[in-house]
């Protein structure tokens, strides 16, 4: 049996440790490469990054020599979901096995001209509370000093990488289906999200869940099991199984 492999991005401060409980709910087809980014987790002793093309490009690494042992997918939350397309995009301009499936969570359309908050550039008190509201991180964190010292630049500097990077002007449709997965608490308008359409020539499904930006935590296991339906049926249906 030929399983697919399923890459799992991280959000802003997140690291490959949040996906680890997904491992034993998945079903045996689909095998769990969560990612780590430099500067956290297994990999805390490694600089961060200093822009969204050097984060990529060390993924392309890390990544490129197994897309051609089998079938494989993506799944973003947020800051994820934004590595997820623009790797994907690199990997078609590099002519390498495409994914099967993009799964992306949190986001909205890219290019999307919207006002928002710009969250790297603030205060750390300011950055804290906003950070909060987002849900991105727990309170108790920011209270416990030694927390707040190791986490608060990791989270900094990832808004950062994320909120300067720009999309380029020609946006190429991708050529495989893809889901994306919003709360209806999100400050995305529908328009927003329908937008995801024109960014593949096959099918979207959108799917709204009741909550903010963290709403995968409250239905991690319907999300889950979408996920590893998903990646079965495409098993089936091409014969990889």
């Amino acid at each position: 049996m030929q399983r697919i492999k399923l890459f799992c991005f991280p959000f802003a401060g997140g690291t490959a440790r949040y996906y680890s409980p997904w491992e034993g709910q998945l079903k045996p087809t689909v095998e769990l490469r969560a990612i780590e980014l430099a500067g956290r987790g297994r990999r805390i002793t490694e600089p961060m990054y200093q822009d969204m093309q050097a984060l990529l490009q060390d993924l392309l690494d890390q990544i490129s020599p197994t897309l051609f042992q089998g079938p494989y997918a993506f799944f973003g939350h947020s800051m994820g979901g934004l590595i997820a397309y623009e790797l994907a995009l690199m990997i078609k301009a590099a002519g390498l096995p495409a994914p099967k499936h993009i799964f992306f969570s949190g986001r909205c359309a890219p290019g999307i001209a919207r006002k928002r908050t710009i969250y790297h550039n603030l205060c750390d008190e300011d950055f804290k509370e906003e950070v909060m509201k987002l849900g991105a991180a727990p309170r108790e964190i920011f209270e416990e000093p030694e927390l707040a010292e190791l986490f608060l630049p990791i989270l900094r500097n990832d808004f950062r990488v994320s909120e300067t990077h720009t999309y380029s002007q020609e946006r190429i449709p991708l050529e495989y289906d893809i889901s994306v997965l919003v709360g209806r608490e999100e400050p995305y308008s529908e328009h927003e999200m329908a937008s995801w359409h024109h960014h593949t020539q096959q099918r979207c499904s959108i799917h709204y869940f009741p909550g903010g930006h963290f709403f995968i935590n409250q239905h991690k296991d319907w999300i889950l099991q979408y996920i590893t339906s998903t990646l079965s049926a495409k098993s089936t249906a091409k014969g990889l199984v």
